[in-house]
């Protein structure tokens, strides 16, 4: 899975080369995560934070050390989660700040400072599409792609995350490809936190009522 964000608040400026040296030759041979209440001077995460604790923090939103790789677990992680610091190249006309954060749970996360945008937005990537349906169920990962958007277990109500994105000035959609799932929003921009609360819900505690499933079952056999 990869996130991205794009906010207007400003992200702490990368490394210099020199200082990225130093850090490699201070590292340690032993990855390990940095200790609570440290300070990080090398991977920073503009503030996702919603209230109440929750959002994207709940899928375990610590940035990893950037000298710890990312160990994959059965195999399954992503090779790209290597290591949390990566020297992003970009036009020179391009104004915006980039930070890339592999979490603990092999998350990769791009981060986007726009100082200049009056939206703020965010895209999950899933590394699963159509060709990923098993036999005897075509049409599995599209159906999949529907019902996440209905509701939640922190937000049960049904639509209640379509209807407040359309009320703070956004828009959501999703689209199901060969090998990936992706979903996106965009929203005001002192809307974020609320707005991403309510879409990293969808992966972590998704209600998928018989009624729903149902109704989208025949949608997406109507749409094949």
């Amino acid at each position: 899975m990869s996130l991205w964000l794009i906010r207007p608040k400003p992200i702490s400026p990368p490394l210099s080369r020199s200082r990225r040296r130093h850090r490699r030759a201070r590292a340690k041979p032993t990855p390990r995560l940095r200790p609570p209440g440290a300070r990080a001077d090398s991977v920073s995460v503009s503030p996702v934070h919603a209230r109440g604790g929750e959002s994207a923090a709940a899928m375990d939103s610590r940035p990893r050390e950037a000298d710890a790789p990312a160990e994959p677990s059965g195999g399954s992680a992503p090779a790209a989660a290597a290591n949390g610091e990566v020297e992003i190249t970009k036009p020179c006309n391009d104004k915006r700040g980039y930070r890339r954060v592999v979490l603990p749970n092999a998350l990769e996360c791009l981060v986007i400072s726009d100082p200049d945008t009056d939206k703020a937005a965010a895209s999950m990537n899933v590394s699963v599409g159509y060709f990923c349906d098993p036999e005897g169920l075509p049409g599995l990962a599209h159906f999949l792609e529907h019902m996440l958007f209905y509701a939640s277990e922190k937000y049960p109500i049904e639509d209640s995350y379509s209807k407040y994105i359309a009320e703070h000035g956004g828009s959501r959609n999703a689209f199901t490809s060969r090998e990936h799932t992706n979903f996106f929003f965009d929203v005001n921009n002192d809307c974020l936190d609320d707005a991403l609360d309510r879409f990293a819900q969808f992966f972590i505690n998704p209600l998928m009522s018989p009624d729903a499933i149902l109704r989208e079952v025949n949608a997406v056999d109507s749409a094949s």
